[in-house]
């Protein structure tokens, strides 16, 4: 209940966030920190998904490794893309399109893992 609690807690804040920051900042600077901020949320919405399945590993490429493991048929490459610029901060450009596509993957992502996570409560 707390993993199912926190994803929800953690997409309502990624969204305001987005609404209210990342739309309205231009600064490469800025956008530097958003980035990060929002990988930040993104991983800790896949390993506290991961929990709801007991799995328990750290954040970043353990945790997609396993939720390859879990879910091959998920498309993973929005969350390699920003590990990608975490690695390499100097390669982020101002564009918003990166920011629409991480809530896409969200949205596709917690819906998907929590229908998963139900049926694999019931099992």
């Amino acid at each position: 209940m707390a993993a199912r609690f926190y994803i929800s807690h953690t997409l309502g804040a990624f969204r305001r966030y987005m609404l209210e920051d990342v739309m309205y900042c231009c600064a490469q600077h800025d956008l530097e920190h958003s980035v990060a901020r929002v990988t930040r949320w993104v991983f800790s919405i896949i390993r506290a998904s991961l929990r709801l399945f007991n799995v328990y590993v750290h954040p970043y490429n353990p945790s997609l490794d396993q939720v390859k493991v879990l879910f091959p048929q998920l498309d993973l490459s929005i969350p390699y893309v920003l590990l990608d610029m975490r690695k390499k901060p100097a390669t982020i450009r101002p564009d918003h399109t990166l920011f629409i596509s991480v809530e896409a993957f969200l949205e596709k992502y917690v819906s998907f893992v929590l229908r998963e996570a139900s049926n694999y409560e019931q099992n």
